[in-house]
């Protein structure tokens, strides 16, 4: 009798057990998941849906799609396969967990890269404050902006005299100019520009230069005024190779968006 009762205990546990997945046919898919939704009360049936839309897209990788040569068809069956491995012969707690468990190691994934990239960014403003103590070395003791009366159009003149105080050769300079008047809250004109040194510019050496901008550019539409100043800040030195010495450029507007974006989502202020 003792025998019998436990084989009634087993075929109730069995009876009562969680339905499963079925992925062993598209059909028995479709209809197990429908039974093990209808096993759910709404709340649950909600979290379970969510669960398996979850795990579906993890599984789907738009770039492998675009970038491969394989038939769209077979690429879809290819999906559906590892979308069937993903949930075959599991109960709706089993799905609810996979999803957790995949969502905790995305948002690990994400917070490595944010960390990342807020370590990159952070080191070209490092870079960039460096740069800027090396670039007060190269000198610009004078300018002046003017225009020369021209057949078609008066061409803009830039006047320069620059010293070269750091240790280093240059090959090209790179500047940008503000015209203002003293008075004004709002320049007249601020624009980059850069000057090719012919032959460089050694350490210790000083040249004056008069440069003379595309008179179709901004400096070509500015008024020469006798009430304005132009002052000049070095924003970058290429020394004899052409490569970058020194860059002041720092970061964009939306890099430092960007930034401040990643430290409040990712990050407390004492974490970083």
């Amino acid at each position: 009798m003792k025998q019998f009762y436990t084989i009634l205990m087993i075929l109730f546990l069995f009876g009562c057990a969680d339905p499963k997945i079925d992925g062993s046919s598209e059909e028995q898919l479709k209809s197990s998941i429908e039974d093990v939704k209808q096993s759910l009360d709404a709340e649950k049936q909600k979290e379970f849906e969510e669960s398996l839309m979850f795990i579906a897209m993890q599984n789907l990788d738009f770039g492998n799609i675009l970038q491969s040569d394989m038939n769209p068809d077979q690429l879809v069956e290819d999906y559906l396969n590892q979308v069937k491995d993903e949930i075959d012969g599991k109960s709706a707690s089993e799905i609810i967990t996979k999803a957790e468990e995949l969502r905790t190691e995305l948002e690990r994934e994400q917070r490595r890269q944010a960390l990342e990239e807020i370590q990159e960014l952070e080191e070209k403003k490092k870079e960039a404050d460096l740069a800027k103590q090396e670039l007060s070395n190269f000198e610009v003791s004078r300018s002046r902006f003017y225009k020369q009366e021209d057949t078609f159009r008066d061409q803009p003149v830039i006047e320069l005299t620059v010293r070269n105080n750091t240790e280093y050769a240059i090959s090209r300079a790179y500047f940008k100019g503000t015209y203002a008047t003293p008075e004004r809250q709002v320049p007249w004109l601020v624009e980059e520009f850069n000057y090719s040194i012919s032959g460089g510019l050694e350490p210790g050496e000083e040249q004056s230069w008069s440069l003379a901008p595309n008179p179709y550019s901004e400096w070509g539409d500015l008024e020469e005024r006798s009430d304005a100043i132009l002052t000049i800040e070095v924003t970058r030195l290429d020394g004899p190779d052409g490569e970058a010495l020194f860059d002041a450029q720092g970061l964009s507007s939306f890099e430092e968006e960007r930034l401040n974006e990643l430290k409040s989502k990712y990050f407390d202020s004492d974490e970083l």
